[in-house]
């Protein structure tokens, strides 16, 4: 399997779970836990079909995305779904895509995050909006797509 059919399969994948992981936060604040482990069994064969696993990376990757959400889980109350799916897509993308998808996505959150403050503090005046916690997979979705549109990823 050449290494663009690899690449394209993979998207394909990450978005799908991506997809699922998105809907579900948004409803029920919490993200299905079989859905990365799932993930990792389609990639890893298609890594390993297309004769360019890239085991260090990969790990390297898996680190960084673990580490970065376990310190937020710590500080901020970050479940645990978070931390599973930024690992498995750490392991997917590598070091260098995993760094650029959490940049991207927590840049998009921080942007929406001051307009739904700001719109509820200022204009709403609402109380208590800092407070709440905003489900963050469809932020990493976006930031996903956001990544493959412009080429940042693979």
């Amino acid at each position: 399997m050449p290494i663009e059919l690899y690449q394209q399969c993979a998207a394909i994948a990450i978005f799908t779970v991506l997809l699922i992981a998105a809907f579900f936060d948004c409803k029920s604040n919490s993200i299905p836990l079989f859905l990365f482990p799932t993930l990792m069994a389609w990639v890893v064969p298609l890594a390993v079909m297309s004769g360019h696993p890239q085991i260090k990376d990969s790990l390297v990757g898996m680190l960084i995305g673990t580490g970065a959400f376990l310190i937020l889980a710590i500080f901020f109350k970050g479940g645990g779904a978070d931390i599973l799916m930024m690992g498995v897509l750490g392991w997917c993308l590598g070091a260098r895509g995993t760094v650029i998808l959490i940049l991207v996505s927590s840049s998009i959150y921080i942007i929406v995050a001051t307009v739904i403050v700001f719109y509820s503090k200022f204009i709403k005046k609402e109380k208590g909006v800092l407070r709440k916690q905003y489900p963050f997979a469809p932020f990493v979705l976006a930031g996903y797509i956001s990544c493959l549109l412009f080429g940042w990823l693979f």
